[in-house]
């Protein structure tokens, strides 16, 4: 079965990281116009139930908002950002998505999708890359990250926000001097409005507890599949 998700309720989740370079951070606060302005476009104003929060994660994990359809309080949060103290003493990335996802998506519906700015290098996280992505795996959310670029040696950040966003169903974008935040924004925008639930009966039926893996493509070339690499079962 495959049914049209654009009607159905949101939730939007922002997570920025604040320890960042001085060049990350300038690029960072001259994007919080482009951030509030995508999270204004998708929630829809006759859609109480469309939702978001932001949260900002360095040294420690932040909830600047909590779930809310409000705009004016989505725009302080954002202003927040822009005030936060920059830390450079720990980057907790997989401990802001496993917050996000288990917090703030497990008691959601519906449609649910984190949007990660980050350099993507963890620095003293508890959780571990395969707890951020088996968190919003289970809590069926797709995680779209933006890379900010590093021009540093050292591990490399744009391979994990590759894995956690395609593992989840989600995207990975970088900025450069071609792309925005805003231009980003735009795409994901039109890719969040143009998804689908597709459905279907594992075999044999009764494939026991843990993760399986699902592999999707289409017939038509040309065309690029983006989806969940397996789902999680209790049963």
């Amino acid at each position: 079965n495959v049914i049209p998700q654009s009607d159905l309720p949101l939730t939007l989740g922002l997570i920025v990281q604040t320890s960042l370079t001085p060049h990350q951070r300038y690029a960072l606060r001259n994007e919080t116009d482009a951030s509030y302005g995508f999270l204004d476009h998708m929630l829809r104003e006759d859609k109480d139930k469309d939702k978001a929060f932001v949260v900002r994660f360095g040294h420690d994990v932040g909830v600047l908002q909590g779930l809310t359809s409000s705009r004016p309080k989505l725009a302080a949060a954002l202003q927040l950002m822009q005030t936060a103290e920059f830390s450079s003493g720990g980057t907790l990335l997989y401990d802001a998505v496993c917050l996000a996802s288990n917090r703030m998506m497990k008691a959601q519906q519906e449609r649910k999708a984190l949007f990660v700015l980050s350099d993507g290098i963890d620095r003293g996280s508890k959780e571990t890359l395969e707890d951020a992505v088996e968190a919003a795996e289970r809590t069926d959310t797709s995680v779209y990250s933006i890379l900010l670029t590093q021009n540093w040696p050292g591990p490399n950040g744009k391979k994990i926000l590759e894995r956690i966003s395609t593992e989840t169903g989600g995207r990975m974008f970088k900025i450069s001097n071609g792309l925005t935040v805003a231009q980003i924004y735009a795409q994901a925008q039109e890719e969040l409005r143009n998804q689908y639930i597709l459905g279907y009966t594992p075999v044999p039926a009764d494939a026991g507890a843990g993760y399986h893996r699902i592999q999707l493509t289409t017939k038509k070339k040309g065309l690029t599949v983006e989806a969940r690499d397996g789902y999680y079962s209790d049963q």
